[in-house]
């Protein structure tokens, strides 16, 4: 069995993890023939043309009335007139058959749509003694959001069915399987959608979903290795690492944070695409990269770590660097360069290095580090949007519950207010998708309309797209600096204002 040790960076990882946790119209029908007039004659008009709906993103057009008839059109229509002409008739008005709702694809019938919802155990993390606190009654708070969206009325003219919430245990090989709850949600139960997914080390079992049980995924950590092995649509509400890699390291460079800095690039073995990256990007940029180092020690193994930083140290410090960019196993790294005493600005792209510290990794050790963030999780809260379609539908259903806030929080505090902004997240992005492919809802229909979703909003992201290339939603960044603020978790201050980084 894992030392204790080794569980928690791993643990912290996963809480951090599920935290962070984003037109077209037909040409205009012809209108009818005129009418022969009678004994007494009305004007000639023309039927006004059939009008198009616009899409939802686009504001329709006002519509123009048809113009009077001229006085020599009515005079002439007068003359023509006589005593036995045809009575009026009325043209009958244009109308648009629904299409009809089947069972389109395996958990879409003709009336309902079957998904399920995968969360982190915190039952067995906080007897375990590694969290102080849950996220609440997840399973609560998944069903009051699916029963929110059915009063508004469904998707399309059907009904939302949560068939199962299932949690899972970060950590592969220790509490619930991520393997067996995908194949109970994703195999099972025939089920249209999956809506969390799995996240820290078990990340991996997210392919279950979307390829061997070839069922659409909201949630996970999507990458391009884990995109070709899915069959099914697979989107995250967040952020892909290597892109939040790009645009962080762009945010520096454009706020002057880079500026005549020696450079050492730092990766990790399990995470190459972001370390690949980072030295593209640096390279491009004209960056002063002096060293690059990458690791295959995997996250958690400590004193593996600790080794392998007491030699790097070394390196950094001959190489004549005074910053380093963590691409990967920046715990290690905060750890490794305070151990060492080594003076370096500490440039982490993944902020959820920094938003749970633990007994290996304190808050000192990573005093001053600049990082990548959406809104701050007050600001998320605080957002309209998640206010009005999430906080307040639950706490309507269930005014016997204390949500609380990210401002007024404590330790030993259930967090339902993370609970019900995360999954409310997740749900809305299904919502918007499933409405926009139609009433013959297949996988096709769905990654059509996820591709045609250039700009929209999240309730904790006000800037988010999708497009065939992009399969993840939220675009809404700021750089952020941690402080040791003389409590246990440090506290991310803003270093600037929030950014559409809409590519």
């Amino acid at each position: 069995m894992l030392e204790r040790r080794y569980w928690f960076p791993a643990i912290l990882t996963a809480f951090a993890l599920m935290a962070s946790a984003c037109g077209g119209g037909g040409d205009d029908a012809a209108g009818d023939e005129p009418v022969a007039a009678t004994t007494t004659a009305a004007p000639a008009t023309t039927a006004a043309p059939t009008t198009t709906a616009a899409p939802t993103t686009t504001v329709s057009p006002a519509t123009t009335a048809a113009p009077e008839a001229e006085p020599e059109a009515e005079e002439a229509t007068e003359d023509a007139a006589t005593t036995t002409a045809a009575p009026a008739t009325t043209a009958a008005p244009t109308t648009t058959t629904a299409a009809p709702l089947t069972a389109s694809w395996r958990g879409v019938t003709e009336d309902s749509i079957h998904i399920a919802a995968t969360t982190i155990d915190f039952d067995w993390l906080v007897d375990k003694g590694f969290s102080p606190n849950g996220w609440g009654d997840q399973t609560l708070v998944w069903e009051a959001m699916v029963a929110d969206l059915n009063d508004r009325g469904g998707i399309n003219g059907r009904t939302v069915v949560l068939d199962a919430v299932r949690p899972f245990s970060a950590i592969p090989g220790m509490g619930i399987s991520a393997d067996g709850v995908c194949l109970e949600v994703a195999g099972d139960i025939e089920t249209f959608a999956v809506l969390g997914g799995f996240v820290g080390p078990a990340e991996i079992s997210n392919i279950c979903i979307t390829g061997q049980q070839n069922t659409i995924l909201i949630g996970g950590r999507v990458n391009a290795e884990r995109l070709a092995q899915s069959s099914a649509p697979w989107l995250e509400n967040g952020t892909a690492k290597n892109r939040r890699v790009a645009v962080y390291l762009s945010l520096l460079q454009q706020n002057g944070y880079l500026d005549g800095r020696k450079l050492v690039v730092v990766g990790r073995g399990d995470g190459p695409e972001a370390y690949e990256t980072a030295l593209s990007v640096l390279d491009e940029m004209g960056a002063d990269v002096v060293l690059n180092l990458s690791t295959d020690i995997t996250g958690g193994e400590t004193e593996a770590e600790d080794a392998w930083w007491d030699v790097i140290v070394e390196r950094i410090r001959a190489s004549g660097a005074d910053a380093v960019v963590f691409a990967g196993g920046a715990r290690a790294g905060y750890r490794g360069i305070d151990r060492a005493g080594l003076d370096l600005e500490l440039f982490a792209f993944n902020s959820e290095t920094l938003t749970s510290m633990s007994t290996n990794v304190t808050a000192d050790m990573a005093d001053g580090a600049i990082t990548l963030t959406g809104l701050t999780e007050q600001e998320q809260f605080e957002q309209a949007e998640a206010q009005e379609r999430c906080i307040k539908p639950f706490e309507a259903r269930h005014p016997e519950i204390a949500v609380g806030s990210p401002d007024t929080h404590e330790d030993g505090i259930e967090k339902w207010w993370r609970s019900i902004m995360t999954h409310c997240t997740q749900l809305r992005l299904f919502e918007m998708i499933a409405t926009a492919a139609g009433p013959d809802l297949t996988h096709d229909s769905f990654r059509v309309a996820y591709e045609s979703m250039s700009q929209f909003s999240l309730p904790v992201a006000p800037f988010a797209s999708l497009n065939a290339g992009k399969a993840d939603a939220s675009d809404s960044f700021r750089l952020s600096i941690f402080r040791d603020d003389g409590t246990d978790n440090g506290v991310l201050e803003p270093l600037t204002e929030v950014m559409d980084g809409t590519p």
